[in-house]
């Protein structure tokens, strides 16, 4: 399994601080993707399980959650790393293209976004998305943390 980038993202699952990775070899090839330079398996590097328990060690104390962009196509290498994460305490997630994946990656996730990229339904940050963000442990859509209008996004700082 190899990966394309890693960043620490705030806004891919709300109130979390994620480790992310895009993980290359997306067989899916939705048009209008932000990430095809990922689709090549052979893009990136290896995420090994040594590289990235030095990761999580690295980011240990700044970091709640772990976010896999893709990766489903590799459900042992990814069922591995989410039981890691999960181990050290640290929540999981999981972007997929897919509407439903394998219960065995499932039982590894808190947070779980499902659906193809549609360009003219846009992202979660539109209404009407088909893509949505759901906390597995609770079942509730998290969609509205996306789409709050500027009035509200300001009532829920204050």
């Amino acid at each position: 399994m190899n990966y394309l980038t890693k960043q620490i993202v705030f806004r891919e699952i709300p109130n979390e601080i994620s480790l992310s990775y895009l993980i290359t070899g997306c067989p899916l090839r939705c048009s209008g993707c932000h990430s095809s330079d990922s689709w090549n398996p052979a893009a990136g590097g290896r995420l090994t399980m040594e590289h990235f328990l030095s990761d999580l060690k690295t980011y240990e104390g700044w970091i709640t959650c772990v976010l896999f962009l893709g990766g489903e196509w590799y459900p042992k290498e990814l069922q591995e790393r989410l039981q890691m994460a999960q181990n050290l305490g640290l929540k999981t997630a999981l972007y997929t293209g897919l509407d439903q994946i394998d219960s065995s990656i499932m039982a590894h996730l808190n947070f779980l976004k499902t659906g193809p990229y549609q360009k003219d339904r846009g992202g979660l940050d539109q209404a009407r998305s088909n893509q949505k963000l759901v906390n597995v442990l609770t079942g509730e859509v998290l969609n509205s943390l996306f789409t709050l209008n500027k009035e509200e996004l300001n009532d829920s700082i204050k």
